[in-house]
């Protein structure tokens, strides 16, 4: 019939014992009889199954140094838990080559960031597919460009903007305001570059008609302008807008209007 799990655990036969309890699932079990065998290697991949950090622990002080415990791992080509070894014991460098070997792009990028090396950093990032921290990274060393690229890739256009404005790059960083739905800060750069007509649009939606009204000056739309003066009781800029289309009347009649009578006076005198 053969020798049952519990014969074997009798007999002192830990480790026999402990895989058999593996490879019927019972991981739990198979742990504690590890332990009980003093096979802490052993016991401390089981408790990883299982996610009990508190064990892990144990096991691996019971196994000696994080160093040690490292060792032990790569006898058997456990790269990861290698990795993770080093990291406890803040060997920066080593888990970096190792998570570099198991190619674990997210645990490389974060090892990479302890030490500072941010270039390296990125590029696992974005092998991990994590534009966002690559961004960061790329931040960091002041390559705004690289950043860009990566908050644009992202969607993430305030921040795209914010590093536009490092680059004084002020169309990109403008546009990237308005996709941000910040079109205070959009129409800024837009009226920087004197790209009014973009201007004109940021402004007709915030409905600040005194900055419309100057923006359609600066395109020579007079008659709009002449319009929205009007409309906002400023008489003399309504009366030079109407000057600028050559209408003599009409700018009499808004300087008078605004009480401007010397300025209307001297207009009759060029009828």
């Amino acid at each position: 019939m053969g020798i049952s799990r519990r014969n074997l655990e009798e007999l002192a036969q830990w480790k026999s014992a402990g895989k058999a309890w593996e490879k019927a699932k019972e991981i739990q079990k198979a742990a504690l009889v590890y332990e009980m065998g003093n096979h802490w290697r052993e016991a401390e991949e089981c408790w990883r199954i299982l996610g009990n950090d508190t064990k892990i622990e144990a096991a691996v002080k019971q196994q000696g140094t994080w160093e040690m415990a490292a060792h032990d791992w790569l006898k058997s080509n456990q790269i990861e838990q290698a990795a993770l070894c080093y990291e406890k014991c803040q060997d920066w460098e080593r888990a970096e080559k190792y998570w570099f070997q198991a190619n674990n792009y997210e645990k490389l990028a974060e090892v990479c960031e302890q030490q500072q090396k941010w270039q390296q950093a990125a590029d696992a990032y974005l092998k991990n597919d994590n534009p966002e921290k690559a961004a960061l990274c790329y931040e960091k060393l002041g390559d705004w460009e690289n950043a860009a690229q990566c908050w644009q890739k992202s969607w993430k256009w305030e921040q795209l903007a914010r590093v536009c404005e490092q680059q004084k790059k002020w169309k990109q960083a403008a546009d990237a305001w308005v996709k941000a739905d910040n079109l205070e800060k959009a129409v800024t750069y837009y009226e920087k570059i004197q790209d009014w007509e973009n201007a004109e649009e940021c402004w007709r939606k915030l409905s600040n008609w005194e900055k419309l009204a100057h923006v359609c000056e600066h395109q020579e739309k007079w008659e709009e302008a002449a319009q929205l003066w009007t409309f906002l009781n400023n008489w003399q800029k309504a009366a030079l807008a109407c000057l600028k289309m050559d209408d003599i009347q009409t700018a009499i009649k808004y300087y008078e209007k605004g009480n401007y009578t010397q300025e209307a006076n001297q207009l009759r005198q060029k009828l």
